[in-house]
């Protein structure tokens, strides 16, 4: 049951955000009282938190298994794209814009895991990318790092696509464009527009 609540907390708040959804949703939902959702979750808070953390450890595990195997720090960082818009299209965005406003204890989570998580994994990825010869050499790691949160960052935001002709995953195969050829070498430069047609088609479908 534990899990079940989870799993209809997710899919209707990933659908309606965060404050659309009540316990008593969930419960009707689930055919079960109310009084069961709160033996296992005392509050909204708790069954959100739970939510958030389950969320971050999935992509964690989803990246980890994927990045291995990846070719080339290029490679890398378009796999990581594709991950991203794989939560685009699961989640509304209001849910994001109401996690941050409502719940900021929460959100912290999300933030440290920006901070931390993500920001090794892209500084990890500047390192084999160099080694690599795809990548400058000596670039400001920290710097690079907060412009690629900061671009990832953007797509969530709640207005982004109000202008319907703006396609998620054009604007961020166009951000990830930038980054890529902003940091590569003349044979990374290569590599990566031999790679980005490949994902180029995928838009086309």
């Amino acid at each position: 049951m534990e899990e079940r609540i989870i799993e209809k907390e997710e899919q209707l708040s990933f659908r309606f955000g965060v404050r659309g959804v009540s316990m008593d949703d969930i419960a009707h939902e689930l055919g079960v009282s109310k009084k069961t959702i709160y033996q296992y979750y005392p509050d909204k808070n708790t069954l959100i938190d739970m939510l958030i953390t389950g969320m971050l450890n999935n992509h964690t595990t989803y990246l980890n298994e994927n990045l291995g195997s990846a070719k080339n720090a290029i490679e890398e960082v378009l796999i990581e794209m594709n991950a991203t818009y794989q939560i685009l299209t699961r989640i509304n965005q209001v849910f994001f814009f109401e996690l941050q406003k409502y719940f900021p204890l929460i959100w912290e989570k999300i933030e440290h895991y920006k901070c931390v998580n993500s920001k090794k994994r892209i500084t990890d990825n500047l390192e084999r990318g160099i080694q690599e010869g795809l990548y400058r050499a000596n670039p400001d790691m920290d710097t690079l790092a907060a412009i690629r949160i900061q671009q990832v960052e953007s797509i969530f935001q709640k207005d982004m696509f109000h202008d319907q002709k703006l396609h998620p995953y054009k604007i961020l195969l166009t951000q990830t464009s930038l980054y890529l050829f902003g940091i590569s070498t003349p044979r990374g430069y290569a590599v990566t527009e031999e790679q980005l047609e490949v994902y180029h088609q995928t838009l086309l479908k």
